[in-house]
């Protein structure tokens, strides 16, 4: 899901927070603003607040700590035998998050479909050839190994999404 698509849907939450405070005060005072200690709107805007600010500071929290553990993560995958000697672990992760972002982009223009995609093989395929059909220039050939961690790279990133979709929901609703 992209980012201002989380964005949208925690302030439409922020906006039913504000509309069911507002309501529920306006209840407690039996349809009289006088029997309130404050305005109907203040206790919609601390209804709002209070499910808006906890899941944007998750949020915030989680989108600076994921790349760490993706990374961490897919570090280990990589042998030191798919490190070349003029080449490091980080330039090989950054061949596979530049592989990640031009399989992405090659699904986006259907130069390869999704399903195409996960059954890529690196030893039948010219990876650098077709990345290259859609903009995306690597230094070297696509070794088994990244091309695996790549796959393990896509399917971790969309299960830390999730996850981070299913708990800011949950705070936003507490």
């Amino acid at each position: 899901m992209p980012f201002i698509w989380l964005l949208v849907l925690l302030a439409a939450l922020a906006a039913i927070g504000f509309v069911l405070g507002r309501s529920r005060a306006l209840a407690s005072g039996k349809g009289n603003i006088r029997n309130l200690h404050s305005l109907p709107s203040y206790y919609g805007y601390n209804a709002a607040l209070l499910s808006a600010v906890p899941a944007l500071l998750l949020m915030a929290a989680w989108l600076l700590i994921q790349p760490v553990i993706i990374e961490n993560r897919i570090i280990n995958l990589i042998p030191e035998t798919a490190i070349s000697e003029d080449s490091t672990r980080a330039l090989v992760m950054s061949d596979v998050r530049r592989i990640a972002e031009g399989l992405n982009t090659a699904v986006a223009e259907a130069a390869l479909t999704d399903a195409a995609t996960r059954s890529l093989d690196a030893t039948t395929t010219d990876i650098r050839q077709l990345l290259g059909q859609v903009g995306v220039a690597l230094g070297s050939e696509v070794q088994p190994a990244v091309l695996n961690a790549f796959k393990f790279f896509g399917c971790l990133c969309c299960w830390l999404c999730f996850w981070m979709i299913v708990l800011l929901l949950v705070v936003a609703f507490n």
